[in-house]
C-alpha cells in the first residue's frame, strides 16, 4: 500500500517515514478529520500524532484503524484526550491494544467530548471488557461503543450488560462477533431499547433470533471478518518476520565488517612486526659486518704482528740497542692488542645487551602476538644457532693462531740457531741494513698510530650508530606496545558490543517465541473454526503450518531460504486472493439464499396468520 510507513528492523519508523508522516499531518492541517487508516504508524508515531491534536483544538474526528497501535501508543494518544478535548469520535478498529486498556478507561473517567469510540479487531478479552465496563459506570458522554470481532466472551458481555444498566449515556453498542449467546445479544439489545426488525402486527411475541436476517447477516459477516482478521495477523507476522531477518542480516553485516576491520589491523600489526624484524636484522646484519670487519683487521694486525716479532727475533742478536727498540715495539704492540681486544669485549658486551634487550621485546611481543612471536623466536633461535657457529669459528681460528704461534717459535728457535752460525758473517750487513730497517719501522709505527686512531674513530662511530639504531629499536618497540594496548581496548570495545549483539539476538529469540506462541493460538483458533470452513481454509492452514515450520528451520539458515519465504508468502497471498473471491461469491450467494428463506417464512407466517384470524 503506497500510504503504509514502514519500520525500521529495530521496530522504530525511519526517518524518512517520520517526514512522510509529519507531511500528511500538515496536509490535514484546518481540517476537521484527522484520517490516517491503514498507515502503520506504530506507537511511536502516536507521540506525533498526540501533539497534533492537542495543538488543533478544531479536530472532531480522529481515524487510526490498522496503525499497529499496543499499549504504549494509546497511553500517548490518551494523553490528548484530557478534560479539555474535543475529539468527538474515535477510531482505534485493526490495532493490536489487546486487554492494555487502562489509558483509555482513565481517559473516559475525564473526558466529557467523546461520543463514538471504535475498539474493533484489538483481542481484547473478558478482563479488558471488564475494564471497559467499570469505565462506562463513571462517564456520562459516550454514546456508541463498537466491539465487534473481538474475545469479550460471556463474562465480559455480562459485565458491560450490568454498566448498562447503571448507565443511561450509551446508545448503541455493538458486540456481535463474540462468540456469545443469542440471550445475551438479546438482552443487550433489550437494555438499549432498540425496536426488533422483523416483528409482525401487533402481537407482543417477538420474532426468534434466528430469523432475524440482521443477526444472519453479522454472524456471517463477522465469520468473514475474523477470517480476514486472522489473515491480517498472518499477514503482521511475516511483516515482522521480514524485520527480523533483516535485522539479524544488518547485525551479521555489521559483525562481519568489524571482523574485517580487526583482520585488517591484524594484517597490520603483522606488517609492522615483519618491517620491525627486517630492520633488527638489518641492524645484527651490519652489526656482524662491523664484527667481521674488525676481526679482519685483528687478524691482519696479528699477521703484522707476528711479521714483526720474527724481524725482531732475527734482528735480536745484532744489536742490543735494536733488540731494546724492539722490546719497546713489542709493549706498544702488546698494549694495542690489548686496548683493541678491550674495545672488542667492549663491543662485543654491548652486542649482547643489544640482543638481550631484543629478546626482552620479543618476548613480551611474544605473549602479545602467539602467532608472530614463535616466528620471531625460531628466527631468533636460528641467529643464535650462526652466532654459535661463528663463536665456535672465531674459537677455532683462535687455535689456529695458537698453533701457527707455536709452529713459529719452533721456526725462531730453528732460524736462531742458523743465525748463530752466520751472526758474524751478518753482522756487518745487518748494521747497514738495521738502520734501513729503524727506519721503515718508525714509518711503520707512525702509519700503524693513524690505523689506530682511524680504527678508534670508526668503533666511535659504531657505538655512536648502535646506540641511535638501539634507540631507534626502543622508540620501535613502545609505539608497537602503544599500538598493543589500542588494540587491547579496541578489542574490549568489540567484546562488550558482541556481548550487546548477544543479548539482542536473545531478545529476538524471546520475540520470535513470542510470535511462534501467537502461531499457535491462531492455529487453535483455526481449528475451532474448520469444520464450519471451505476447504481451501484447510489447504491455507496446512500451509501456514509448513510456513511455521520453515520459520523455525530458518532461525538457523535465514540468509539462504529468504527467497524460498518469499515464493511460499506470494503463493499464499495468491491463495488467499482466491479464498476472498469464493467467501465473496459465497456470500453473495448465502445471502440471496437468505433473502428467499426470509421471504418463505414471512409468507408462510402471514398464511398462518391470515388463516388464524379467518
Amino acid at each position: 500500500m503506497s500510504g503504509e510507513l514502514t519500520e525500521s528492523p529495530s521496530g522504530r519508523l525511519s526517518s524518512y517515514a517520520l517526514g512522510k508522516l509529519q507531511r500528511k499531518l500538515d496536509s490535514q492541517q484546518g481540517s476537521s478529520a484527522l484520517l490516517l487508516s491503514d498507515s502503520f504508524i506504530g506507537d511511536d508515531a502516536c507521540q506525533l500524532v498526540a501533539r497534533f491534536i492537542q495543538e488543533n483544538s478544531y479536530l472532531r474526528k480522529v481515524d487510526l484503524k490498522g496503525n499497529s497501535i499496543t499499549e504504549k501508543g494509546l497511553r500517548y494518544l490518551c494523553e490528548s484526550l484530557g478534560p479539555e478535548s474535543s475529539i468527538e469520535s474515535l477510531s482505534l478498529e485493526w490495532n493490536n491494544i489487546r486487554n492494555n486498556l487502562e489509558p483509555l478507561t482513565n481517559c473516559l473517567v475525564q473526558n466529557t467530548s467523546l461520543r463514538s469510540l471504535d475498539l474493533r479487531n484489538n483481542s481484547i478479552a473478558t478482563e479488558g471488557a471488564k475494564k471497559l465496563a467499570s469505565a462506562l459506570q463513571t462517564n456520562s458522554t459516550l454514546k456508541k461503543l463498537d466491539l465487534r470481532w473481538n474475545e469479550i466472551g460471556a463474562e465480559g458481555a455480562k459485565a458491560l450488560v450490568y454498566a448498562l444498566q447503571n448507565s443511561g449515556s450509551i446508545e448503541s453498542l455493538e458486540v456481535s462477533g463474540n462468540k456469545l449467546s443469542e440471550d445475551l445479544l438479546w438482552e443487550i439489545e433489550n437494555l438499549l431499547e432498540k425496536p426488533l426488525k422483523g416483528s409482525i402486527g401487533s402481537s407482543s411475541e417477538p420474532t426468534p433470533s434466528y430469523f432475524k436476517p440482521e443477526n444472519i447477516h453479522s454472524k456471517y459477516e463477522a465469520q468473514i471478518l475474523e477470517n480476514a482478521r486472522k489473515a491480517s495477523k498472518i499477514n503482521e507476522l511475516e511483516i515482522k518476520h521480514y524485520q527480523e531477518t533483516k535485522r539479524a542480516q544488518d547485525q551479521y553485516n555489521l559483525l562481519e565488517s568489524k571482523y574485517r576491520n580487526e583482520k585488517n589491523a591484524k594484517a597490520r600489526l603483522e606488517e609492522d612486526l615483519g618491517a620491525q624484524k627486517k630492520h633488527f636484522e638489518s641492524k645484527k646484519q651490519q652489526l656482524e659486518e662491523t664484527i667481521t670487519d674488525l676481526r679482519n683487521r685483528l687478524n691482519s694486525a696479528n699477521r703484522k704482528v707476528s711479521e714483526l716479532v720474527m724481524e725482531n727475533e732475527n734482528l735480536k742478536g745484532a744489536s742490543s740497542a735494536y733488540t731494546d727498540n724492539l722490546h719497546d715495539l713489542e709493549g706498544n704492540i702488546s698494549y694495542l692488542q690489548k686496548q683493541i681486544r678491550v674495545k672488542e669485549d667492549k663491543y662485543q658486551s654491548k652486542v649482547q645487551e643489544l640482543e638481550l634487550e631484543n629478546n626482552r621485546t620479543l618476548k613480551e611481543l611474544k605473549v602479545q602476538h602467539e602467532s608472530s612471536a614463535k616466528r620471531l623466536e625460531d628466527k631468533l633461535k636460528s641467529l643464535q644457532s650462526t652466532k654459535e657457529s661463528l663463536e665456535m669459528e672465531v674459537a677455532s681460528q683462535k687455535l689456529q693462531i695458537t698453533k701457527l704461534k707455536s709452529s713459529h717459535q719452533e721456526e725462531l728457535a730453528e732460524l736462531k740457531n742458523e743465525l748463530k752460525t752466520e751472526e758474524e758473517y751478518q753482522t756487518s750487513k745487518l748494521k747497514q741494513k738495521h738502520q734501513e730497517r729503524i727506519q721503515a719501522l718508525s714509518e711503520e709505527n707512525q702509519n700503524l698510530n693513524s690505523k689506530i686512531s682511524e680504527l678508534k674513530f670508526e668503533l666511535q662511530a659504531n657505538t655512536e650508530r648502535h646506540q641511535s639504531s638501539a634507540e631507534d629499536l626502543e622508540f620501535s618497540i613502545n609505539k608497537l606496545k602503544k599500538r598493543n594496548n589500542e588494540l587491547k581496548e579496541l578489542l574490549q570495545r568489540e567484546t562488550s558490543k558482541l556481548t550487546e549483539t548477544k543479548e539482542e539476538l536473545e531478545l529476538t529469540k524471546s520475540s520470535l517465541k513470542t510470535l511462534k506462541d501467537q502461531h499457535w493460538s491462531l492455529k487453535k483458533q483455526l481449528e475451532e473454526t474448520k469444520e464450519s470452513h471451505f476447504a481451501v481454509l484447510k489447504e491455507m492452514r496446512e500451509k501456514h503450518q509448513l510456513q511455521i515450520q520453515e520459520l523455525e528451520s530458518a532461525k538457523h539458515s535465514l540468509d539462504f531460504k529468504k527467497t524460498d519465504l518469499e515464493k511460499v508468502l506470494s503463493k499464499t497471498k495468491s491463495e488467499r486472493d482466491k479464498a476472498i473471491v469464493e467467501y465473496d461469491s459465497l456470500a453473495e450467494d448465502l445471502a440471496a439464499k437468505t433473502n428467499s428463506l426470509i421471504s418463505q417464512v414471512v409468507s408462510s407466517h402471514v398464511e398462518y396468520f391470515q388463516k388464524s384470524f379467518s
